[in-house]
């Protein structure tokens, strides 16, 4: 029995670059490493970056586009600068194109994140909480009411709900290990 067979291994899919990123590249990556068992694909939130970089959601969907059996996963979307509604429906949308093969890290990200997307990093770790809260009553509910500090959802649906049942996996990213251990066992689902 081979090593893939006991543990999985993931890999990063071609996807940020200081050169334009060929797509037959990309393609032949993710297809290859398909071939050889590997058990998903990676790739990065660089919104503002130094370097070219693609949309992790669209790249993720031409990687399902092309492969059928790899897992695809973004390790991590900084959540409190993003409105959870986007991401509801760009992983839902992944989900759903790529039968169920969807992964989403989450994580709160760093001072920079927020100065450049003018988002005021106070009170983050509570704006991130709200975002999952929405993200999952998106995912798994018909309609949405939802009062936050933050975020304000009136009897709201999506109708594209995710193949993975009753979402896809999401794992929190970038904290103590004390911060994940009161996070995973506060929030049902989580890994």
């Amino acid at each position: 029995m081979a090593i893939k067979d006991k543990i999985p291994v993931g890999m990063s899919l071609p996807h940020r670059n200081p050169e334009p990123l060929d797509m037959a590249t990309v393609r032949g990556v993710a297809q290859r490493a398909e071939a050889l068992g590997f058990s998903d694909l990676w790739v990065t939130e660089n919104t503002l970056d130094h370097v070219f970089s693609f949309d992790p959601a669209l790249i993720l969907t031409y990687a399902a586009a092309v492969t059928n059996r790899i897992r695809l996963g973004v390790a991590v979307v900084v959540l409190p600068v993003h409105h959870p509604g986007h991401i509801a429906s760009q992983f839902a949308s992944l989900d759903h194109i790529s039968n169920g093969r969807a992964i989403l890290g989450l994580g709160i990200g760093r001072d920079h994140h927020y100065a450049e997307f003018e988002v005021p990093k106070e009170r983050r770790v509570r704006r991130y909480r709200e975002g999952i809260d929405i993200l999952k009553a998106l995912w798994t509910q018909p309609k949405v009411s939802y009062h936050g500090d933050f975020y304000k959802l009136d009897n709201v649906g999506m109708v594209m709900k995710p193949v993975q049942k009753p979402h896809p996996p999401i794992s929190p990213f970038r904290c103590s290990r004390e911060r994940a251990y009161r996070f995973q066992n506060s929030t049902s689902s989580l890994f």
